[in-house]
């Protein structure tokens, strides 16, 4: 039997750059359980409030997701 906790939904959210050698490090920002329907608008406040939190938000961020039809 189903319950409400098997269907958790969850986003990471993940950071690339380079440093000043040009290597490329990725890091993990955070991981949000998320209980809204996932719509792009669900994910885009979710992923805002991470980057916020680590004061990384700018409207110039780049976003990359995969090819899932909410998007």
């Amino acid at each position: 039997m189903d319950s409400p906790e098997d269907n958790v939904a969850y986003i990471t959210v993940t950071i690339q750059f380079t440093d000043s050698h040009w290597s490329v490090s990725s890091l993990v920002l955070g991981t949000l359980s998320v209980e809204e329907k996932h719509t792009a608008e669900c994910i885009r406040t979710n992923v805002k409030q991470v980057l916020e939190e680590f004061r990384a938000w700018r409207g110039d961020n780049v976003y990359i997701t995969d090819n899932a039809s909410n998007m």
